[in-house]
């Protein structure tokens, strides 16, 4: 197969979410909506909501990618109750 038919048919190229490999045992930094949503456990109309309430998220074209790291922090400020940052250790 030549790389421009590669290029042109999605199945034959990794998705942008999958910039980490299955076996570095690292998180991919981007996810896509429906990979968002099976992390948190919740439905893509779910995650579609929580974008709309101001959940950071690029957009790449006409793409929609979460930065991981940036979602953790917009949660923990969206917590309920009392909630404070943790300390640094120095």
């Amino acid at each position: 197969m030549k790389w421009h038919d590669a290029f042109m048919h999605k199945k034959t190229y990794a998705p942008l979410c999958d910039n980490a490999s299955a076996d570095s045992g690292l998180e991919p930094r981007l996810l896509d909506s429906k990979a968002l949503a099976r992390f948190l456990g919740c439905s893509e109309r779910n995650v579609f909501n929580l974008r709309t309430q101001g959940m950071p998220h690029l957009l790449i074209g006409d793409l929609v990618r979460f930065d991981l790291a940036e979602v953790r922090h917009w949660l923990a400020f969206a917590r309920v109750g009392q909630w404070r940052p943790l300390q640094a250790s120095c």
